[in-house]
C-alpha cells in the first residue's frame, strides 16, 4: 500500500459486477495515485505515480474484509506460517483469516467499535503487492498482551514478529512499519513505563533516535539488538534476547 496516496472516490467494481455482486457500486477504492482497490474480491490496478489525483477530496473508506473470509487455512499458507515456528493455533488465536478470492492471510485489527484496520499477505502468483493494508496502521496501537500482563511492551516492525514476541512471554505491538512518532510513544506513555524498541538490524539508529525520544517523554525506553528480523530468530534465540 502507498502511504502517500488517500481514498478520493468509491465506484462499482468489474470483478464483483461480473459476479452480479457490488450492486451498491461503492466496492471499488479510488485512490489519489491512481491505484484501485476493492475492499470485497481483493481486485488491484496499478497507479500512476506521475499523474495525481490530489484535486479530487478525500473520501472516508469503510474498513471491510474480503466477503469469504474465513478460518480455513490453506497447506501453503501454513507452511509459510511456520517457517517462523508458529501454527495454526497462533493464527486462530490472533483471529487471522484466508480469502480464497483474493489469495491473501489476513491479520486483523479490531477495537470495541468494529474493524479498525488489517495487513494482508499474498499467496496468489498474479504481479500484487505481498503485503496489502487498509486503516490508519501508522497510528494504530494494536497491543498483543501476555496472559499477566505488566507495565513493559515492545515494539517490533511487523505483525508477525510482534505475534512471536509475544509468545515467549513479552506484551508487543507492530508499528506496521519503521517509523515512531512523538504522538505515538506520548500515547504509549500512558499506558506502559518501560519501551522496548526491537527494529530490523538496518534500522538501528532509528531506533536510538526513537528510544532517546521516549526518554524525553519519561519512559524507560531501551534499544534491543539482534543480527536478524525478530520472527527470523529461533523461540529460543529470541527468549534470550528479550531475557
Amino acid at each position: 500500500m502507498n502511504n502517500d496516496s488517500y481514498l478520493v472516490a468509491k465506484k462499482q467494481c468489474p470483478n464483483c459486477a461480473k459476479l452480479g455482486k457490488d450492486t451498491s457500486k461503492d466496492n471499488l477504492a479510488i485512490y489519489s495515485d491512481g491505484h484501485e482497490w476493492c475492499y470485497s474480491c481483493g481486485f488491484y490496478k496499478k497507479g500512476n505515480k506521475i499523474k495525481q489525483l490530489q484535486a479530487l477530496p478525500k473520501v472516508e473508506l469503510e474498513i471491510v474484509l474480503p466477503y469469504d473470509c474465513s478460518f480455513d487455512y490453506p497447506q501453503r499458507a501454513l507452511q509459510w506460517i511456520e517457517q517462523y515456528e508458529l501454527s495454526r493455533n497462533d493464527l486462530l488465536v490472533n483471529r487471522v483469516m484466508w480469502s480464497e478470492w483474493s489469495q491473501r492471510l489476513y491479520f486483523p485489527v479490531f477495537a470495541e467499535s468494529g474493524l479498525l484496520a488489517y495487513q494482508g499477505r499474498y499467496f496468489g502468483t498474479e504481479k500484487k503487492p505481498k503485503w496489502w493494508g487498509q486503516g490508519d496502521l501508522k497510528n494504530v496501537h494494536h497491543y498483543l498482551l501476555t496472559p499477566n500482563p505488566d507495565n513493559s511492551i515492545i515494539l517490533c516492525e511487523d505483525i508477525v514478529s510482534a505475534i512471536k514476541i509475544q509468545k515467549v512471554g513479552h506484551n508487543s505491538m507492530p508499528l506496521f512499519g519503521s517509523h515512531i512518532d512523538f504522538k505515538r510513544l506520548s500515547r504509549l506513555s500512558k499506558r506502559f513505563s518501560k519501551v522496548g524498541i526491537y527494529l530490523d538490524p538496518d534500522k538501528r539508529k532509528e531506533a536510538v533516535k526513537f528510544a532517546q525520544l521516549g526518554k524525553s517523554l519519561g519512559l524507560d525506553c531501551y534499544v534491543i539488538f539482534s543480527d536478524k528480523d525478530p520472527k527470523e530468530e529461533s523461540m529460543l534465540d529470541l527468549e534470550r534476547i528479550l531475557c
